[in-house]
């Protein structure tokens, strides 16, 4: 069933002056990794000659995880510390979300709980809830700029706890997790006997010389699962090509790999060709990378610009990924005003696309989630509608 804010969001994109400022498709935002490349990579894959010939293999086509040891030997991400990942340690899947799911299936049984950040993307608390797992939140508190208090963290564990979830870079809040935050929760997760799943999908689209501290290589008693892929990292979602890289404990890491191969063989979802194709992006460097990095920054900035520029608008900087919170002072509201009734007031009357922050698991104060991945243009005209609409609604 449709709700308020999907029915004014259909209506507003009749329009062809409709702005969206929660737009995350890289492509639509310009950002499109070089089509010669893939053409070629493409022309690679069918001129071989066993190339139509399907073998699947349920950690991945060995190349590619070659390729991502490599990323990760070679410190793609901004990382303060030795990141190395063994390739056998490496399970290649179709997407960030499969392998959420791949994760519950082969660590959880049915009952147990699983601890996920707050605000987060929702779709996360969906796929727990698919396979069988009960949620808990922790809360990332903007008075503290979106850090997590891992005292705060501990307290919410029950006995069925069996997982913490981190995305660092944060979606939606963009924060990153601080070394020794992230060894505060590693001795909780030690002491408890839980596992870690850490999402840096993100991990290339970082600001203002941040660096990004891994769980991984600074808990290595703990078993943590980490997920990446080429979606974010190489604007590229079409090939479907994500994966998990498995630490900890070495006499567990080989069994914690089987069971994700047993898993992720009933499925088979990355195909040969994508993976193939995604290790001769490996294999061109990171220059892509950087240089889109560079430009989501600049956007980044001029976005936050616009913020600080219109009256009731406030904003903690993200250190990382593509979104930014945006709170609007309730000064200058109405009594009882709240998110969803702003995004959709803003949908119908101006266009312009914004989601409410409850949506994220925000509630109070008032708040709309936008994205900073949209050309300059449209954040400007975004940002113009939305500064005339709070001087129309907070008369």
């Amino acid at each position: 069933m449709e709700n308020r804010y999907g029915g004014a969001r259909r209506e507003a994109e009749k329009h062809s002056d409709f702005i969206d400022l929660i737009d995350t498709n890289f492509h639509s935002c310009g950002f499109r990794y070089p089509q010669t490349v893939i053409h070629a990579a493409t022309n690679r894959y069918f001129a071989g000659a066993d190339a139509r010939q399907y073998r699947p293999d349920p950690a991945g086509d060995p190349a590619l995880r070659a390729a991502i040891a490599a990323y990760y030997r070679d410190a793609g991400s901004s990382v303060p510390h030795d990141s190395s990942v063994p390739a056998d340690s490496l399970v290649v899947t179709a997407s960030a979300s499969e392998s959420y799911s791949h994760i519950f299936a082969a660590r959880c049984s049915a009952d147990d709980r699983v601890l996920l950040p707050r605000p987060g993307y929702p779709l996360f608390e969906d796929i727990a809830i698919r396979n069988g797992l009960a949620v808990d939140f922790y809360d990332q508190r903007r008075s503290a700029d979106w850090s997590i208090d891992p005292d705060e963290l501990g307290a919410i564990l029950r006995p069925r706890t069996a997982a913490i979830v981190l995305i660092s870079p944060n979606n939606p809040t963009g924060s990153v997790i601080s070394e020794s935050t992230i060894r505060r929760i590693g001795a909780i997760c030690e002491n408890r006997g839980l596992f870690l799943v850490v999402d840096e999908v993100f991990s290339e689209i970082l600001f203002a010389g941040s660096s990004l501290p891994r769980p991984a290589p600074l808990l290595p008693d703990v078993p943590v699962y980490t997920i990446n892929g080429v979606s974010k990292l190489f604007a590229s979602p079409e090939l479907k090509v994500s994966w998990i890289a498995v630490s900890g404990p070495a006499d567990t890491r080989g069994q914690a790999v089987e069971d994700l191969l047993v898993q992720n063989d009933l499925f088979l979802s990355a195909s040969s060709m994508s993976q193939f194709i995604a290790a001769e992006m490996f294999a061109g460097g990171m220059e892509f990378p950087r240089a889109m990095a560079a430009e989501i920054a600049r956007r980044r900035e001029l976005m936050l610009g616009e913020i600080a520029r219109i009256d009731g608008l406030s904003a903690v900087p993200p250190a990382g990924g593509i979104h930014v919170p945006v709170e609007i002072d309730p000064e200058i509201l109405p009594a009882g005003a709240d998110d969803e009734e702003i995004a959709v007031e803003l949908l119908l009357d101006h266009r312009v696309a914004a989601h409410p922050g409850y949506l994220y698991g925000m509630d109070q104060p008032v708040s709309l989630v936008m994205s900073y991945l949209a050309p300059e243009d449209r954040i400007l005209e975004g940002m113009s509608r939305i500064e005339r609409y709070l001087k129309v609604r907070s008369r």
